[in-house]
């Protein structure tokens, strides 16, 4: 926490009520940055506050007044920092974004009074290095402590407003995790319900045009995450309408213009996705969301050229920005490239099809969805196998190779990997030893210490016990296990390992009557 007598470099200010289970973890989050952290209790009844004070933080009691706004500016008045940072209790800093403040804040030229963040929707008990968010959303949460700097509405507060008469915005790299909106979490606490009652107390209040297309804008998100679509369209539907009549078209357009592309597409109605899709590209072109649902929208109306065209526009975006987290919802980054290739492999177009998925392998190697693309295009076809085993990456082949074996396409596998110039993989290494017509030998053997994935250890364990290796089948089988099954036992008959078993016998690493009893190969 800040030195007593110095200004800190920055003010963490937190509402919350009844957050004891979340906010230990969020203040915790924020301790690397060395400034202070300051709670607004909006009444909580079990030990927010007591937890809180008990992590060094100030905490200001404030009565709940239905007005969000109201709450976060009761914190910024007692905030001394030179820089303000605003989180949830169900928020929490990354351990790399402190450290970008800490090292990056006291350098920002005095014409930027503002930083965007990305808010990255997490599911609970999500792991965030292995699991991609729900979606990424992109607002202002860094600001210079100032007076004039205030929330406004009371709902969906916006500083924005306020901070940008005063300066510039800048883009950051501060990302914070939040676990809020997990389907658990909103259903627990009821904030669907919540918020569309104060979303509805703000229309009802006769607000300017631009804000009321806000307020739409964000009843139809609410009823998007009921899965209320048909209601979520029609909200959409009308703030755009606003919107379109607006000498200016504010920020939140290419948000709301998704949005009802995404609603439109639920409610099958193709049309109203492709116009929201053409606003959002026309105001935004470099929006990546924006042109994976028009081509989505195009593939749905049976036009393949246009469909793949916008779909791989999409792509070039995010790698261009160098960041996936620029799309809404990251998993579309996959999703683009693995509906074209898909659509073009339905077509006949297995080169343009396979190319497209190699590419896409390229940049995400463990990808299932692309990984299968591409086998099913290059099975059979030594041309496709032999350009990949040339251009890609050993981590992209030894996926496209687990699918093949999987599929009971040994040959095809066996020539992708033992005519790829890139020996030195471990894991590709060890892959070639399991290829391998002859026996492998103990350098070879060697390699399947560094195996990680699920299918690799069992297959792993299973050629280390067939060349005489107990030891090592034993660990990589306590490997397996442990790490993937959480210590259930495992027979060669496990559900989960239903595949990898499959591989094993077309291999003929598992002969008929094999078992495994107690953690070991028998």
């Amino acid at each position: 926490m800040a030195v007593a007598g110095r200004r800190p470099l920055v003010s963490t200010c937190i509402i919350a009520k009844d957050e004891a289970a979340m906010i230990g973890e969020c203040i915790q989050s924020v301790a690397a940055l060395g400034g202070e952290v300051i709670l607004v209790d909006t009444g909580s009844s079990d030990r927010t506050p007591d937890i809180a004070r008990e992590l060094g933080a100030s905490v200001v009691e404030h009565p709940w007044e239905d007005d969000f706004s109201a709450a976060r500016n009761a914190g910024l008045e007692h905030a001394r920092g030179e820089w303000i940072l605003v989180v949830d209790a169900d928020e929490r800093l990354t351990p790399q974004s402190a450290q970008w403040m800490r090292r990056h804040l006291p350098l920002v030229r005095p014409d930027v009074q503002g930083m965007n963040v990305q808010i990255l929707n997490r599911r609970l008990g999500s792991d965030p290095k292995r699991t991609a968010p729900m979606d990424v959303v992109r607002t202002l949460r860094v600001f210079r402590n100032h007076p004039a700097h205030r929330f406004q509405q009371r709902i969906h507060e916006q500083i924005f407003p306020a901070v940008s008469k005063r300066g510039l915005i800048f883009e950051s790299e501060i990302q914070l995790d939040h676990y809020g909106y997990d389907p658990s979490v909103v259903l627990d606490r009821n904030k669907v319900q919540r918020n569309l009652d104060l979303l509805e107390a703000g229309l009802a209040e006769s607000p300017p045009p631009d804000y009321r297309a806000y307020l739409l804008m964000q009843l139809g998100r609410e009823y998007q995450r009921v899965f209320a679509f048909p209601k979520a369209k029609a909200y959409l539907e009308e703030g755009l309408g606003i919107i379109m009549a607006l000498p200016e078209t504010p920020s939140f357009a290419e948000a709301l213009g998704i949005y009802l592309a995404e609603a439109s597409l639920e409610c099958k109605d193709l049309d109203a996705a492709h116009r929201a899709c053409e606003f959002v590209v026309g105001n935004f072109p470099l929006s990546s969301d924006a042109w994976f649902l028009l081509g989505s929208s195009e593939l749905d109306r049976g036009d393949l050229s246009q469909g793949v065209t916008h779909l791989l526009w999409s792509c070039a975006l995010v790698e261009r920005a160098g960041n996936r987290q620029v799309l809404r919802s990251p998993i579309r980054w996959e999703s683009s490239y693995t509906r074209a290739a898909g659509q073009l492999a339905n077509a006949g177009a297995f080169d343009a099809a396979s190319e497209i998925a190699r590419v896409g392998l390229e940049q995400m190697p463990h990808s299932f969805a692309l990984a299968t693309v591409f086998a099913q295009c290059a099975h059979g076809r030594p041309e496709v196998l032999a350009r990949m085993s040339e251009k890609s990456s050993a981590p992209a082949i030894l996926a496209v190779a687990r699918i093949l074996l999987a599929g009971d396409a040994a040959p095809d596998a066996r020539f992708l990997i033992l005519n790829t110039p890139q020996q030195a993989a471990k894991q590709l290494t060890a892959w070639q030893a399991i290829l391998s017509s002859e026996r492998p030998s103990k350098r070879q053997l060697g390699t399947l210490g560094s195996l990680d994935a699920p299918i690799d250890l069992y297959l792993g364990a299973l050629l280390a016990r067939r060349c005489g290796e107990p030891a090592l089948a034993d660990a990589l089988w306590h490997d397996l296990e442990h790490t993937h099954y959480a210590g259930a036992p495992l027979t060669v008959d496990t559900d989960l390992l239903e595949t990898p078993r499959r591989v094993a016998k077309s291999l003929g690493l598992l002969g008929t009557g094999q078992e495994i009893e107690g953690g070991a190969l028998q």
